[in-house]
């Protein structure tokens, strides 16, 4: 039952690689789905954003499958493609209609300017505008708009303009809206991805201190409007140190324990929380027995179709009872698709198979 073989991997990897390129549509979008329930179940209807591509995107480099190519290219014309003036990002596409009310996030922009950084392409610009966004404390804000900080940088001034171009939606969108968004909010998981683009030195120090207190106070669920789980952050710092951020390093102790003590009781996480946490537990090194089983329940949880099922990913607000809930089956399969290509090394490494 526990076993795990090369071949099985193989073919899960394989299979799970025919249900995205069967699923991706023809601009290179991935879709996203919203519904009225964290079930993901009433009233599910899709909700179309880049923010599920550049995640798909990201772990598809990362698992570095040749099969992978044509997908990840056609992933990157997409999203291209969705970049505002000054080379920004909003959560809802160019399609979607929400898109002419809903001004860009630091947190989209973040992480599609840091797949740019490591293409080699310049972003200077974006840059100084995700830098002159942030509040007096130098803690980075969800929504990209106007701020003091930007008088520093002229250059980003008629991007900014842009975004304000229309005041009156602008005001729409935060006087309404399930998560009641405000101007003004932070959230620790975006200030993550904020730090992954922008590196760890003087701009980042602050957000980087905020962050460890949470996760060393255990209040990672309370500390994001948008993302509510340990998982999601987990995630986001084993993506800073790929990136060679290090100033993370003392948590990864905590956090591997943490997650170990999790997997001894699969059936109370979803496949999306055991594939993050597989992820990183290799990859930090930790040998606990629970990984290997982690990765059985895996493959006996993939569909004949090649997914795993929805999972909820992103929230909209603390208020379950009003608020709206987005996730995507071809997000989570691709989650997974990660966790058992970067397994493969792991298991090699550490001679778990006969």
């Amino acid at each position: 039952m526990n076993s795990v073989g090369y071949e099985s991997i193989i073919k899960s990897l394989s299979n799970a690689m025919a249900f995205l390129k069967q699923r991706q549509l023809p601009s290179g979008e991935f879709i996203c789905m919203v519904a009225d329930d964290e079930t993901l179940t009433l009233n599910l209807r899709e909700d179309s954003s880049p923010f599920i591509t550049q995640h798909i995107l990201y772990s598809l480099q990362t698992a570095n499958l040749p099969t992978c190519d044509n997908i990840i290219l056609k992933s990157r014309k997409f999203l291209a493609l969705e970049a505002w003036p000054g080379g920004v990002w909003r959560y809802w596409s160019k399609r979607h209609p929400g898109s002419l009310f809903i001004p860009p996030t630091s947190d989209d922009t973040s992480c599609n300017a840091f797949l740019m950084n490591i293409r080699g392409e310049n972003t200077r610009l974006i840059r100084k505008i995700i830098l002159g966004n942030r509040n007096s404390d130098n803690i980075y804000y969800n929504w990209i708009l106007p701020r003091v900080h930007h008088l520093r940088y002229p250059q980003t001034w008629p991007a900014l303009l842009h975004i304000v171009r229309s005041p009156s939606k602008l005001r729409l969108f935060f006087r309404s809206g399930h998560n009641k968004p405000h101007p003004e909010h932070v959230d620790v998981v975006v200030n993550a991805n904020v730090v992954l683009f922008l590196g760890e030195n003087s701009d980042t120090t602050p957000a980087v201190e905020w962050i460890k207190q949470v996760v060393e106070s255990g209040t990672e669920e309370t500390s994001d409007r948008s993302y509510q789980s340990k998982y999601t952050l987990y995630y986001a710092l084993l993506r800073c140190d790929r990136a060679g951020i290090r100033a993370f390093d003392s948590l990864k102790g905590l956090i591997t324990e943490r997650l170990a003590e999790d997997l001894k009781n699969p059936d109370n996480m979803s496949a999306m929380e055991i594939a993050i946490s597989v992820l990183i537990l290799t990859e930090w090194g930790s040998k606990v027995p629970e990984i290997r089983k982690s990765v059985r329940y895996l493959l006996d949880a993939q569909r004949p179709d090649g997914s795993w099922p929805i999972d909820v990913f992103c929230y909209g607000g603390y208020n379950k009872k009003t608020c709206r809930f987005w996730g995507s089956e071809e997000l989570v399969t691709a989650f997974c698709l990660e966790a058992l290509a970067r397994y493969q090394p792991f298991q090699a490494h550490n001679q778990q198979e006969p």
